[in-house]
């Protein structure tokens, strides 16, 4: 089967980690999917490879929540890295920690307490859309995303 998108997910609790690579795969069966427990090895991932959208734990070991020192640091290597920020505080809930979490960089913010995959495929359909639109090119994976997402919408509606 090709691989339609790849999503890495950094994320230092294991539990987190394979709920969103559950969600990630039944958003879009088939999808690559790499989790990562540090920031550091999340790094290494993206030096090693292209991914298409990257969940992001604001509140990784050693990072600084304000100002979000994770999605800084994936910025500055990869600006053009479509990031949606999962983050287990509330805050991201909050309009003004929102909004900044998306001048820095990322696609969207999602607070662990409300995530769900309807959320989630929402946050993935707009970063695989950043990213088209960056690149320039209608990517065939972004089409073939968006319509496992509208089908996965519509089974459970």
């Amino acid at each position: 089967m090709t691989q339609i998108a790849s999503c890495l997910i950094v994320d230092d609790d294991a539990s987190w980690r394979k709920l969103l690579a559950i969600y990630v795969d039944q958003i879009s069966p088939g999808v690559t999917i790499r989790v990562c427990a540090s920031l550091e090895e999340g790094l290494e991932q993206l030096q090693r490879a292209s991914w298409t959208v990257l969940l992001l734990d604001l509140g990784l070991p050693r990072m600084s929540v304000r100002p979000p020192q994770a999605l800084e640091r994936v910025i500055e290597a990869h600006p053009e890295q479509p990031i949606v920020v999962v983050s287990g505080s509330t805050d991201v809930d909050d309009t003004g920690i929102h909004i900044d979490l998306l001048r820095y960089g990322a696609v969207d913010a999602i607070s662990k307490c409300s995530v769900s995959r309807e959320h989630l495929a929402q946050a993935i359909r707009l970063a695989l859309q950043r990213a088209a639109r960056k690149s320039g090119v209608a990517y065939r994976a972004v089409d073939t995303l968006e319509a496992a997402i509208k089908d996965y919408e519509g089974d459970n509606s």
